[in-house]
């Protein structure tokens, strides 16, 4: 099988930099700021509590067993099995797609998977390519369906 574009699924530092200095700054806050220390205790609990929530679904959208390929008809990825075999993907509708940053939503069938793909960590070229793809392919599939 030709594969037309490769797009590797790999961490995004920005992401990951910016969900930390976020909740640093609300851990900042909660602790400077002039509340009863129950309610201090309580904003510094939720902060954590929110920052490992938020780095577990950052892990989950910046990994994969293999790269996101286009094979000019269709998404696929390999390796979800261990017979690796490919699974072909579906291009869901709400997925959020900018000129900087895209959060890819994708059905297999049995599973929805989200992928994070952003300018820096792909490279530009790659990614108005992955960003072409991704509009063409739900532009076609909204035709498709109407």
């Amino acid at each position: 099988m030709k594969v037309a574009a490769r797009f590797p699924i790999k961490e995004s530092f920005e992401l990951k930099y910016f969900l930390l200095a976020f909740h640093l700054a609300l851990l900042v806050v909660a602790v400077v700021a002039e509340i009863h220390w129950s309610w201090r205790f309580a904003a510094i609990l939720s902060v954590f509590l929110s920052y490992y929530f938020s780095n577990k679904n950052y892990l989950r959208i910046t990994r994969a067993p293999d790269d996101l390929c286009w094979t000019g008809e269709s998404w696929l990825m390999r390796g979800y099995s261990q017979s690796q075999d490919s699974r072909y993907l579906d291009l869901i509708g709400d997925s959020w797609i900018s000129g900087v940053a895209s959060l890819l939503h994708f059905d297999d069938g049995t599973h929805r998977h989200y992928w994070f793909f952003s300018k820096v960590s792909l490279g530009a070229r790659a990614y108005s390519e992955l960003v072409y793809y991704a509009r063409q392919y739900l532009k076609e599939k909204s035709i498709a369906e109407k």
